[in-house]
């Protein structure tokens, strides 16, 4: 496992690799920026070929659940498992201890039945009736293998495949933050911006902890805009007014990045959230998360 610094020496060198036209300046202030802004986090990766055995992180195929608990459901029909996540597994990629060491998350959420090939009709931001994130801390021993529901539709048992973890350092997802466009060439401008994106575009979007990469707006404001709204959402799934600005962003920074995943495509060309504040996570409060998904 690297440091921040063996991380940022192994940028700069890239970084020379390139023809700057002003390259001390470009170099200092570019780095200045992303050194305020990389943050450590868990880069997930799916591994079908790898036994999955029981308790085991993973995605797709049926959960492992305690002996006490029930496979989630809104309005009397099944939610669909999306993942799993032994905590004891990640720890060891853990360069900053957000997440506790032991027990498992499960992820569920609730969507419609597909309406074409495409996938599910459904709302980006909805009420948390409609998803479900439950925790374990219990034996091992008293986990079980748990059946598909017999009214789980066959489009949404999906193929069960492991998870393997790997430490990385994230710099920031929007190089248009950067403050120092003025100062620059035009060669130097593109340089900068396919520079920064060549770096992104070697990360995955499946991620633990860290800065949930957009598609579309921040991900913790829209964390934020649901938390907010929960008693909107609840009443009618959809909610009109924008919450003050101030609010949303100060509540935005105190969100977790607990699980980013993409949406398996028989759902819709989607990338799911988990966040979670972080006295709710403190606390293991982990039926406090917010689910919102964004798409292209």
């Amino acid at each position: 496992m690297i440091s921040k610094v063996e991380h940022l020496k192994i940028l700069e060198n890239k970084f020379h690799t390139i023809t700057w036209e002003n390259i001390n300046s470009v170099k200092k202030s570019y780095f200045d920026f992303i050194k305020s802004g990389t943050v450590p986090a868990i880069k997930i990766k799916d591994e079908i070929s790898k036994k999955v055995t029981l308790g085991m992180s993973k995605k797709g195929g049926t959960p492992h659940l305690g002996s006490n608990m029930k496979w989630p459901e809104f309005e009397n029909k099944p939610m669909v498992f999306l993942a799993q996540l032994n905590l004891s597994e990640i720890a060891p990629y853990q360069i900053e201890d957000h997440l506790p060491k032991s027990g498992i998350l499960y992820f569920f959420a609730y969507f419609e039945d597909p309406i074409n090939k495409f996938g599910a009709e459904f709302n980006f931001i909805q009420s948390k009736k409609k998803y479900k994130i439950l925790f374990y801390d219990g034996d091992s021993d008293q986990l079980k293998i748990t059946p598909f529901p017999k009214t789980m539709i066959p489009d949404y048992h999906f193929e069960e495949s492991a998870m393997v973890f790997e430490s990385f350092f994230e710099i920031p997802n929007n190089i248009y933050e950067y403050a120092e466009w003025e100062e620059l060439s035009d060669n130097d401008h593109d340089n900068i911006i396919e520079f920064h994106y060549s770096i992104l575009k070697s990360l995955d979007t499946s991620q633990i902890l860290g800065i949930p990469r957009p598609l579309q707006d921040n991900v913790a404001c829209d964390w934020a805009y649901a938390y907010i709204n929960q008693d909107e959402l609840e009443l009618d799934d959809e909610y009109e007014e924008e919450p003050e600005i101030d609010e949303q962003e100060l509540l935005a920074t105190e969100f977790v990045n607990i699980l980013s995943m993409p949406i398996f495509n028989k759902i819709g060309d989607a990338q799911g959230y988990f966040g979670i504040r972080k006295d709710d996570l403190a606390n293991k409060k982990f039926e406090e998360c917010i689910f919102v998904m964004q798409g292209t």
